[in-house]
């Protein structure tokens, strides 16, 4: 019980930051693959809309129709990833370059991937950073109209693997395969059940 509550405590820190009584708020939207430029992306976070009244609201939508074919383990950490970028917004972070992702790779990966194993016990840390690692990398294929400052593959050349021993031995391949065995490509993880 203790492991589930400090993964629950990440998510109630990060919901807290935009609780009603504070000037931030996020709001989950539910769309179909139709509804989607990319009917292949998980989730994405809108750029902030700003009230009169100085209120900045994040729209984090979610792909459902992805989704509910995905094992719980990645549906969890699409909300985790969403929701610290709509966080990144509120430090300032740029929306328009890939920057929040390597910021992510740098200093998040951990709190990600201990977050969501927390959450379920039954999943490996590595497993847990790889998923966390795949979110980022499937991002980067995606056409930004921003260059892009630098690339995960050079991050991950140059810091990342230092950083995160637990990942050391592994190539950028094994982490997708791993990575991409929670999404609805794979087997891994606890399914969604009833969903469809």
């Amino acid at each position: 019980m203790q492991n589930m509550s400090s993964g629950a405590n990440y998510f109630k820190e990060l919901y807290s930051i935009f609780d009603t009584r504070t000037k931030f708020s996020v709001v989950f939207k539910d769309l179909d693959s139709a509804s989607y430029n990319d009917p292949t992306s998980y989730g994405y976070c809108e750029e902030p809309d700003t009230l009169a009244n100085g209120h900045v609201f994040y729209d984090i939508a979610l792909n459902k129709d992805l989704l509910v074919k995905c094992s719980k383990e990645w549906v969890a950490m699409t909300y985790l990833h969403e929701l610290i970028h709509a966080y990144l917004g509120t430090q300032n972070y740029d929306f328009t370059t890939n920057i929040q992702h390597q910021t992510m790779a740098l200093n998040y990966l951990t709190k990600m991937a201990t977050t969501i194993s927390q959450l379920f016990p039954n999943l490996s840390l590595q497993n847990a950073y790889c998923m966390a690692f795949y979110t980022l990398s499937l991002a980067e294929k995606k056409p930004l109209d921003a260059p892009v400052v630098m690339s995960l593959m050079t991050l991950w050349k140059q810091k990342i693997q230092n950083l995160y021993p637990v990942l050391a031995p592994l190539t950028k391949r094994d982490i997708s395969n791993i990575g991409e065995q929670y999404t609805e490509k794979g087997n891994s993880g606890t399914k969604m059940i009833n969903c469809q």
